[in-house]
């Protein structure tokens, strides 16, 4: 069974679940988050939401001044509530391990709660692609479940069932410097699951 495949269908057929928990709520902590991530943009004239589900943050970022919004998503319902939400942005059905735009496009990549969801090899292809796309100094905001000893966890929440591929801090950490990222900021948050918390990445681009 492809999980990947099987947590995007839960996405697609749950999104209307997913958006009345999600699509508004902006808690101050998410909303520092937002604020870190722009300041250390080094401009603001395109931004990609890479998984952005219900377009929530599509929509902040145009608020915030970024001229040109883009958002992606696998789950096709998703997409179509985000340009619903955020018509001003420029939203597609994308893969993260997949972007379809040209080298050193974007000043930022912001992402939260969606590389969790692929296995190694696609985790990797990921990074590497979010690394191809992002200008000198470009900056990735990364969001992702993870534990001290690597583990595959099934959720059933929102009536499907979702896969979560949660990491060693480590392991992500090196990934991002192994394909040319510099961390600024790295932090662990506790989450309600004591054996699962959140890890908080802010990581530029470097350039030999």
């Amino acid at each position: 069974m492809n999980l990947n495949k099987k947590t995007v269908e839960t996405y697609n057929s749950k999104s209307g679940e997913y958006d009345k928990v999600w699509g508004n709520d902006e808690p101050q902590f998410w909303q520092d988050k937002i604020e870190a991530f722009l300041h250390n943009l080094p401009s603001n004239e395109r931004v990609l939401d890479s998984g952005c589900g219900p377009g929530r943050d599509l929509k902040t970022f145009t608020k915030k001044g970024i001229r040109e919004v883009y958002g992606i998503d696998l789950a096709e319902s998703m997409v179509k509530i985000a340009k619903e939400r955020a018509p001003e942005a420029n939203i597609q059905k994308m893969s993260v391990t997949n972007l379809k735009y040209s080298n050193n496009f974007f000043d930022g990549i912001f992402s939260v709660g969606v590389f969790h969801h692929l296995d190694k090899p696609d985790f990797e292809k990921a990074v590497k692609e979010a690394y191809r796309v992002l200008k000198r100094n470009g900056i990735l905001s990364l969001d992702v479940q993870t534990r001290s000893k690597e583990f595959i966890q099934e959720k059933n929440t929102y009536g499907g069932s979702r896969y979560f591929f949660q990491y060693s801090p480590q392991y992500v950490e090196n990934t991002l410097k192994s394909n040319g990222f510099e961390i600024i900021k790295s932090k662990i948050q506790d989450s309600k699951d004591q054996d699962v918390n959140w890890l908080l990445v802010l990581a530029r681009t470097t350039y030999i």
